[in-house]
């Protein structure tokens, strides 16, 4: 498998963790980013959990990627989360 990111300014530093979840229905991915302009900066970590059959994307991470505008519309960090809310939501869908 193959994947690729488009993150403007940005560059995936490594994977730490990618896994299917609920039956293939969601997948989570643990990485790290940094800035493509400075390569000496320490990368920042970003969870993404996104459930593919109810079209539902959750984002852990202190960078501001995503958040505005909101391509869902109403508020720009409704699907930001904090650590203790993404590890709520990653262990209902994967008990």
């Amino acid at each position: 498998m193959q994947l690729e990111y488009d993150l403007p300014g940005m560059l995936v530093e490594r994977v730490s963790e990618d896994r299917w979840l609920a039956g293939d229905r969601a997948i989570y991915l643990n990485f790290r980013l940094r800035r493509a302009d400075d390569p000496a900066a320490a990368g920042a970590p970003l969870r993404l959990l996104y459930d593919f059959q109810r079209g539902e994307l959750y984002i852990n991470s202190p960078l501001q990627l995503w958040r505005a505008p909101d391509y869902q519309g109403g508020n720009p960090g409704r699907n930001w989360l904090t650590d203790g809310e993404f590890q709520s939501v990653l262990t209902s869908i994967e008990p």
